[in-house]
């Protein structure tokens, strides 16, 4: 799938002069030679891969080059800002290669290149590759260094880590490759990348990521750099095509971001917009053409190159995915000891606070027993050990438990079964949780399930209740169901979807609680997750970042080297008292939203610390939490 490449040049066709550097006689600058430059090269790529030299949309695109050209405002700014020296070139070059010499123009780029203009520049090292370009395709004597040399001093000298990769050094990666392939025109031009499957994996994350995003301009051109290189067939890139396709406009335009144009009204309606607002049905056509034509061009070279590139085979580094058998088990990770005594420290803090303030709720002290549970094993050493933590949380429960501003009801369900499993195993009994943990386990043997489908927002309580000896192992879901419904997903993604994968995967794992393993054709998925996990955490939504992890290391998808990334990541944002989160700016406008009640350690902190820690734990090795209960002592 890609997108409709006729309708979006008919989009440039009645647009084109919207391209026009000097419409309405306003005076030549930067953005607006930048966009007609654009434009020039998106006409190359065309050409060269098409071979269409004679339609009427490509003959008007060449007539605007040549006027434009033919002015002299424009001839002399090479002479006038040299230091604009690229995108004037890329036009003479351009037209150049369409067939449309100048001999008066190429003797000025090549006075201004001998006079060492050039020189007198520092550029970043994908800018210099863009210099390079235009020099090589304009077949100019220069010293520039070459593209491949380049490379080497780019930020894709070696893999980058994609989540740490903002928007201006992701569109930086996307350049270097797009410099070196000349936008998919080099299409025999050898990888220079040593490691190729470390750079699969970063385009792979970035590319579910900025759809998630739906930054459509970026992703266009990941998903450019992705066939250039010649990566070959992903499941993963194929989802977001379909997306790329679905946020074409039906007059063909591509929009920058998706929310751009959510509060357009309908086109009939175009004249009764305020004044103040939109000023004429002009303006409004502009702003459109603002909005929509950097990412229309790229729309159509991404496509032209993804058509031309799927006869081409993946090289052999990246061509598949690994077998089964060569899933690993996650690699050993001395970190997590340390990381657990720091929790420990800091929990110790938060129970003394928290025990002695009268309007701490229940779930506080059900998160910090099992934040407790998790840690106490890889923590010698620490006073607070997790008897001493079971203890201190059931005299609190027990306290607050008749007190009417305590809401038990809140505790959410599976956090009840766990703390009362676990206070029972150290002989203690907190009526309202053990009354809770009889009832659910006679109403969940009362109630058997059906089928695994049906019963996916009660497996968590099975697996839980299984693990604590009340009831017999739940029903799961094989590996299709979730193989399926992955393959279903339309990318960009809900939470609210990707929340349903995920509960089709603690299923067919049992949470983790039972073997799994996926065959060679399925782990693809490994893809969609890991890029999945590195969105979230780019986002800062540490939660979701974690549940996506784990459900990475239930299907033994645990040893990558995103996943990896995604781990140290973690570890990197515990904050030095011991808590997961640097959360300054939310805790701030929280402060002045929140109830006077609101308290950051336990109503922020606790439950990001909780999931972080119960990730790391898991990713450590084949610990799960959920296998690890004790068997109660009551019941």
């Amino acid at each position: 799938m890609s997108i409709n490449v006729a309708k979006a040049m008919d989009w440039i066709g009645e647009n084109l002069s919207y391209f026009d550097p000097f419409q309405e006689d306003e005076p030549l600058e930067i953005r607006g030679v930048k966009k007609f430059s654009e434009l020039a090269l998106m006409l190359y790529v065309y050409v060269e891969l098409t071979g269409d030299r004679s339609s009427r949309r490509v003959q008007e695109i060449i007539a605007l080059l040549q006027a434009v050209r033919a002015r002299r405002e424009f001839q002399d700014w090479l002479l006038r800002s040299p230091q604009k020296f690229v995108l004037y070139c890329d036009v003479y070059v351009i037209l150049r290669l369409l067939g449309h010499e100048d001999e008066n123009q190429r003797e000025l780029v090549q006075r201004v290149i001998d006079a060492g203009y050039l020189d007198q520049m520092e550029r970043a090292p994908f800018r210099t590759m863009e210099l390079s370009l235009t020099l090589e395709l304009g077949e100019f004597r220069h010293s520039v260094p070459g593209l491949e040399t380049l490379i080497e001093s780019s930020i894709l000298a070696q893999p980058p880590n994609p989540l740490f990769l903002n928007r201006d050094a992701a569109y930086a990666l996307t350049h270097v490759i797009l410099f070196y392939y000349a936008f998919g025109t080099y299409r025999e031009a050898p990888t220079p990348f040593s490691d190729l499957r470390g750079l699969r994996d970063c385009l792979s994350a970035l590319i579910v990521s900025y759809c998630q995003e739906r930054y459509w301009d970026l992703l266009g051109e990941l998903l450019m750099c992705w066939d250039c290189i010649g990566l070959g067939t992903s499941a993963v890139t194929e989802l977001a095509w379909g997306a790329f396709a679905r946020a074409q406009e039906v007059d063909g335009a591509l929009p920058r971001r998706a929310e751009e144009n959510e509060d357009d009204l309908e086109e009939g309606n175009i004249e009764e917009r305020n004044e103040e607002e939109q000023a004429t049905i002009e303006q409004q056509r502009k702003d459109d053409f603002a909005r929509c034509y950097h990412t229309t061009l790229v729309g159509i070279v991404a496509s032209l190159v993804h058509t031309t590139s799927a006869q081409r085979s993946a090289p052999p580094a990246v061509q598949h995915a690994p077998p089964a058998e060569a899933q690993t088990l996650p690699r050993p990770d001395r970190r997590f000891a340390p990381a657990a005594r720091k929790s420990l420290g800091w929990l110790e803090d938060l129970l003394s606070t928290a025990k002695d303030s009268q309007t701490t709720q229940p779930a506080v002290f059900c998160s910090s027993l099992v934040v407790a549970w998790i840690a106490d094993d890889d923590a010698d050493g620490t006073p607070l050990s997790f008897p001493t933590v079971a203890r201190l949380v059931w005299q609190e429960l027990r306290q607050r438990e008749g007190q009417a501003a305590m809401d038990f009801s809140q505790i959410a369900p599976a956090l009840k079964l766990v703390t009362a499993g676990l206070l029972s195993s150290q002989g203690f009994t907190v009526p309202s949780l053990h009354d809770f943990l009889r009832e659910a386990a006679g109403a969940l043997r009362a109630n058997p399930s059906a089928d695994a489908l049906s019963d996916l927002y009660f497996c968590e309580k099975r697996v839980i209740l299984h693990a604590l000896g009340l009831h017999p192992a739940p029903q799961t879901l094989n590996a299709s169901d979730v193989v399926d419904f992955a393959a279903s997903i339309d990318l960009p993604a809900s939470t609210d979807k990707i929340d349903e994968l995920l509960l089709r995967i603690f299923s067919f794992t049992a949470h983790g609680t039972r073997p799994v393993s996926l065959a060679a054709e399925d782990l693809w998925l490994q893809d969609l997750l890991s890029g999945l996990a590195i969105h979230f955490l780019r986002q800062y939504d540490l939660v979701m970042g974690c549940k996506v992890l784990r459900a990475m290391c239930y299907l033994g998808l645990g040893a990558s080297p995103d996943f990896n990334a995604c781990i140290d990541f973690l570890h990197l944002h515990q904050r030095p008292e011991g808590s997961f989160g640097f959360f300054g700016v939310e805790e701030a406008e929280m402060r002045t939203t929140m109830p006077p009640t609101f308290w950051a350690e336990a109503d922020l902190y606790l439950p990001v610390s909780l999931n972080c820690l119960w990730t790391l734990k898991e990713a450590s090795d084949r610990w799960r939490l959920y296998d690890s209960l004790p068997m109660p002592i009551l019941c």
